[in-house]
């Protein structure tokens, strides 16, 4: 059985080939040639977070509404709902 099972083997293709071959980029390595003054880097450092916290305060605005509206369904479906 084992020599059966030696002599049917074939060469099986693997899933992970084809990530292999599309790894290549398109796109060419970023060169910045412009450099910073350090103001302007400093205004460039205010921007960055004050759009992180933008979107901080985003985030916790829609998760604690939609926490709100999940406790506000339980306590109706648990209190108010009529069997």
């Amino acid at each position: 059985m084992q020599s059966s099972l030696k002599n049917n083997k074939r060469d099986r293709k693997s899933i992970f080939d084809d990530k292999k071959e599309k790894a290549n980029a398109t796109y060419s390595k970023f060169e910045n040639s412009k450099k910073m003054t350090e103001y302007e880097f400093h205004e460039f450092q205010k921007k960055i977070k004050k759009e992180n916290s933008l979107r901080q305060n985003k985030i916790l605005i829609y998760s604690s509404i939609s926490i709100l509206g999940v406790i506000l369904l339980v306590i109706y479906l648990l209190f108010f709902m009529k069997v």
